[in-house]
């Protein structure tokens, strides 16, 4: 069986992590604080370095922050243009009250977002919005 090894290494620098995995910024801040956000040594000092210097095991911080880079997206977060009305409404029933304000009726259900976004000149970006903000209620 091949090993896989993790995108997180102890190798890489705070900064490297930071911009290749922008989803790692809360895992960073809490585990070292905030201010390896302001500190000039973030984009030289790797990991392992700063878990050390915050009195952590540089093995289980890689851990944590491979963790969370593999966890999937939110549910807002897989709502995409492309996707139909009626699999949304299926997926996520409290969406129902943005279609609704958009005049889309139900036998309209099989068209996408993207081109319910069009039939009513919504911003397709705006309208998602709208829909995932609906999920985070």
């Amino acid at each position: 069986m091949e090993t896989k090894t993790s995108p997180i290494t102890k190798d890489l620098t705070l900064g490297e992590v930071i911009e290749h995995y922008p989803d790692s910024l809360d895992v960073i801040y809490a585990l070292f604080g905030g201010g390896c956000f302001t500190c000039p040594m973030y984009r030289i000092e790797t990991v392992e370095q700063a878990a050390l210097a915050h009195g952590l095991n540089p093995d289980e911080v890689v851990a944590e922050l491979n963790r969370v880079m593999a966890a999937p997206p939110p549910p807002s977060e897989q709502i995409t243009g492309d996707m139909t009305i009626n699999d949304v409404l299926a997926a996520f029933p409290g969406t129902r009250p943005v279609f609704e304000a958009l005049g889309i009726q139900h036998a309209q259900g099989n068209m996408t977002i993207a081109q319910a976004a069009r039939l009513r000149d919504r911003d397709l970006e705006g309208l998602l919005s709208d829909v995932r903000s609906h999920l985070r209620r």
